[in-house]
């Protein structure tokens, strides 16, 4: 999280949007002079074009999720909600457009626009001027538009939407649908989630107590001058009191252009430590100094003994806190034991669609933690910064989710915005680098997994890697993996702790459950007789691939040596549960909204499952899964006695 300083500014562009659901036909390229013209820097044609008439364009602010304005139909891909989505619906193309004025005196800043989350495959143009194009639905990326900007005049962002494939299997909306953001710093400033703070608790002797804390401060700072530029940086870290505890200085000379990476440490001694229990909160304050109109004064030595003035300033939030899995005795945070009791969540929410306002994000933390949940899984993609945000304030664990299996230079730029961003939630305490992939169990995907590893290692050393599998448990790919995620299939638990000692497992998903809220007995006909579909609240219906909610949390690995999976809705902590040896395990009921998303009665349902999927992914088709889908009768019954693939 970060804040506005009078040296830099963070404002919302949220506001005061023109939309228009439909595509804007291209500019007509009949003529040589219009195909010249149509393909040149700042002739942006269509909705980009600066002086387009929009006049007639509905007005709205963001988030916004045109999606969720549609009509249900039955026609429609249930697993979207039953609203039109994707390449079937009449409309999957939106234009929005904001008209704003910079101020004379921003000439000479940088400039910066940040779009926290567009579903999905979006282009922007400042002035007509093209920025970019965001493939991902899930992605934050930004924009430099320095360059194209207009100081002391209007400037109109102009932002295509193009909704019309999908990349999940559960209701993704379309638009704008998370925050945008405009960012102005002076030329010499922290670089674009610049900051990356880790914490080191120092063992005292006593395993449960901490005494003191050393932090590791990484920093990159940009010189966008045309010249060399002498920087101090002050790192000052403020403790929950708001008192500073720690000043760290370090001094460099930039290049015209650089990108400085600065490494410092700090001691703390005494922390105040987050839990789930206790979210205590610290704050990075990044102060950089610096005058590039003295650059020459430092000489070929180095740079000035004291740099003229502050120049940037940014705040970054972070914990103190220690994470550990344990193949024998789970997972620990702070050197305690602590049972992870958790939820898969995707992002939407009835009557919205996915443009959650930040208020039902912090609504929903809350209500997890009454439950009695302290662990919360983001399914199957990274989630909006806001909801991290409330886990950290709330104390809430996350384990925090890539969307795909991938080592394009596509997919690893996604991983790569995921970690920079998120890297100092003391929340997440684990990297997912996909969920169940058909590729999982061959040596392609071990090859692409290592891969992705390879570079959240790069940006993040602190954090164990999981994916959550369901399928190919013991594969190449799972040698790769901190942790091995499990994906239902609780009866298999047993038997991969007997092969892999020494690997730590956990629930990344155990429990898939149905139901319809307010509703308490399941429709008695079928839809022949054109009733609802609604299912009883009480837990008692499941998927052929699935469980129900108490049978997941009930369910006990046999193997004596170590115990069952944390069971049942309600958090049981090493304060409550004397620590005994087991595997990490999160207790998961994946839940999304119904697929009437705007209606207060809604189904929720568990995507994703071992048992009727492993038939699927068992690459050779051949082993224990395939044989329990070529099963006249019992088919579920049968799967479940096998750890597929």
């Amino acid at each position: 999280m970060t804040r506005t300083s009078p040296l830099r500014e963070r404002l919302s562009m949220d506001f005061g949007w023109k939309f228009h659901l439909g595509d804007i036909p291209a500019p007509s390229s009949a003529s040589h002079g219009e195909a010249y013209m149509n393909v040149k820097a700042g002739e942006a044609g269509s909705g980009a074009k600066p002086d387009f008439d929009d006049s007639a364009w509905r007005t709205v602010d963001v988030p916004h999720d045109w999606a969720v304005e549609g009509t249900f139909a039955p026609e429609h891909n249930l697993s979207h909600g039953y609203l039109p989505a994707g390449i079937s619906a009449t409309a999957a193309v939106g234009w929005y457009r904001k008209t704003f004025l910079l101020p004379p005196e921003d000439s000479g800043r940088r400039l910066r626009v940040e779009f926290d989350g567009v579903f999905r495959n979006c282009t922007v143009w400042l002035n007509g001027f093209r920025l970019g194009n965001n493939l991902s639905g899930y992605t934050s990326f930004a924009y430099d538009v320095t360059d194209a900007a207009n100081c002391g005049g209007e400037n109109v962002l102009a932002v295509r939407v193009d909704a019309s494939a999908f990349e999940g299997w559960w209701y993704e909306g379309a638009g704008i649908y998370r925050h945008v953001w405009l960012v102005k710093t002076d030329p010499l400033a922290v670089a674009h989630w610049g900051t990356f703070v880790r914490a080191e608790l120092l063992d005292s002797g006593d395993r449960f107590v901490s005494h003191d804390a050393v932090l590791t401060i990484e920093t990159t700072v940009a010189n966008e001058h045309d010249r060399d530029a002498d920087c101090e940086l002050v790192s000052e870290i403020i403790a929950p009191d708001g008192n500073a505890v720690a000043t760290v200085r370090s001094q460099a000379r930039l290049a015209a252009g650089e990108r400085h990476d600065f490494a410092q440490t700090a001691a703390v001694p005494q922390p105040a430590l987050w839990s789930v229990d206790s979210p205590n909160l610290y704050r990075l304050r990044t102060i950089v100094k610096g005058d590039p109109q003295r650059s020459h004064a430092g000489g070929p030595e180095g740079p000035t003994a004291a740099v003229a003035r502050a120049v940037d300033e940014y705040s970054t939030t972070f914990g103190i806190r220690s994470v550990r899995f344990d193949p024998d005795q789970g997972f620990f945070l702070n050197g305690k034991p602590l049972k992870l009791e958790g939820t898969c969540n995707h992002q939407d929410h009835a009557g919205v669609g996915v443009a959650v306002p930040d208020r039902i994000n912090e609504f929903r933390i809350q209500r997890l933690k009454e439950m009695g949940s302290n662990a919360y899984r983001c399914a199957h993609n990274p989630p909006t910064p806001e909801l991290l945000d409330a886990c950290d304030r709330l104390g809430m664990l996350v384990m925090d989710e890539n969307r795909i299996l991938g080592s394009s230079p596509e997919v690893l730029g996604q991983l790569d915005s995921l970690v920079r961003r998120d890297r100092n939630h003391p929340c997440v305490i684990i990297w997912s680098l996909a969920n169940e992939e058909p590729a999982q169990g061959t040596e392609a995907g071990a090859r692409i997994a290592a891969t992705m590893k390879r570079l959240v290692r790069r940006l993040d050393p602190s954090r164990p890697v999981t994916m959550a599998m369901n399928g190919a448990w013991g594969s190449p790919t799972s040698a790769v993996l901190d942790v091995q995620g499990c994906n239902y299939f609780i009866d298999g638990y047993d038997d991969y702790h007997r092969r892999f000692p020494r690997h730590p497992m956990v629930g990344s998903e155990t429990a898939s459950t149905v139901s319809t809220r307010g509703i308490y007995a399941n429709d008695a006909a079928v839809a022949a007789t054109a009733q609802k579909g609604y299912v009883s609240a009480y837990d008692v219906n499941s998927p052929g691939w699935g469980a129900t909610a108490e049978r997941a949390g009930g369910q006990s690995p046999t193997d004596p040596s170590w115990p069952a999976p944390s069971s049942g809705p309600a958090s049981t902590t090493a304060a409550s549960r004397p620590p005994t040896p087991g595997p990490a395990s999160t207790r998961t009921s994946a839940s999304s909204t119904s697929a009437d998303s705007r209606r207060t009665t809604s189904t929720t349902t568990a995507r994703g499952g071992l048992i009727a999927r492993c038939s699927t992914f068992c690459p050779t088709g051949t082993g224990p899964a395939a044989k329990a889908r070529k099963s006249t009768s019992g088919a579920t019954a049968t799967a479940k006695k096998w750890n597929c693939c």
